[in-house]
């Protein structure tokens, strides 16, 4: 019998979170472009930031996290020129 205290460490829920972070990137990616979710992942504000360092948005924690891994993307992570239709 294994020990959940064992197989669950911090290592592990890290990549976990990781890995189901670039499976959501992948699924919105793949959305046509009248989905919700889509909508807003390619929505830029038209307003300033605050002064100081900037927050940390989610693209570029998935943006950071593929780079450590040797994962290069194109065009900004955007893929599809055609709308997100296959």
């Amino acid at each position: 019998m294994m020990n959940w205290k064992k197989a669950i460490n911090n290592e592990n829920i890290v990549r976990y979170i990781k890995y189901k972070r670039l499976s959501w990137l992948g699924h919105v990616e793949r959305m046509t472009n009248e989905r919700v979710a889509k909508t807003i992942y390619k929505w830029k504000p038209y307003v300033t930031r605050p002064k100081g360092r900037p927050r940390v948005r989610w693209e570029d924690d998935v943006r950071n996290g593929l780079r450590k891994m040797g994962v290069t993307i194109g065009n900004k992570g955007r893929r599809r020129g055609n709308n997100g239709k296959k």
